[in-house]
């Protein structure tokens, strides 16, 4: 973190910052003072420190007080569920999408398809394709499925405010029927019979 000086009220002479842990607690001694008299303060983070306040002030004189929080950045982690699903022609695929990390992981898009062409974006509901978000979780209902659907890669991708994105995918497995289902050779997953 950084305090930088600030214009005395005339507007004349910088005033020399200072950085208090706490709103009105204990001088940062450990903060170190650079060219333009802009103090710097280095720490490494612990789990107490988050959402710890720290202020910096011109001088106990002067109200130009500037208030801020630690906030640690969180390893992301994302779980697509689930990893193969299965569902009948006609019937539906369902999947479920759970983040966590800080800042959240909180807008989604699912891409369903291979490669780049042919491939369908989604952040709404559109036609067959159900989408719905709670927070950090997001679902994908896909219905009346079509043969076409066999073997389908279907990826979640999450993004938080900082725009890092994480991503997980399954895959879509029609369930055999009173028709052979023909699998798409293209595909890099082999199906076996049993």
């Amino acid at each position: 973190m950084s305090c930088f000086p600030s214009r005395s009220q005339s507007g004349n002479s910088r005033q020399v910052p200072a950085m208090w842990k706490g709103t009105t607690g204990v001088r940062l001694s450990r903060a170190v003072r650079t060219n333009s008299d802009v103090l710097t303060y280095t720490f490494t983070l612990r789990e107490g420190d988050v959402n710890k306040p720290y202020t910096c002030t011109s001088s106990p004189r002067f109200p130009n007080v500037h208030n801020c929080s630690v906030t640690p950045l969180a390893r992301p982690t994302i779980t697509l569920t689930p990893r193969t699903a299965t569902a009948s022609l006609g019937g539906r695929a369902m999947f479920s999408c759970v983040t966590t990390g800080t800042p959240a992981y909180n807008q989604f898009k699912w891409v369903i398809g291979y490669g780049r062409k042919n491939v369908l974006k989604l952040t709404e509901t559109s036609g067959r394709y159900i989408v719905s978000t709670n927070g950090e979780s997001g679902r994908l209902t896909i219905t009346d499925i079509e043969r076409s659907d066999n073997n389908t890669a279907v990826r979640c991708q999450a993004t938080n405010t900082l725009a890092d994105k994480i991503a997980d995918q399954s895959t879509i497995f029609i369930t055999p029927s009173d028709e052979p289902v023909i699998p798409d050779v293209s595909s890099t997953t082999t199906i076996q019979n049993v």
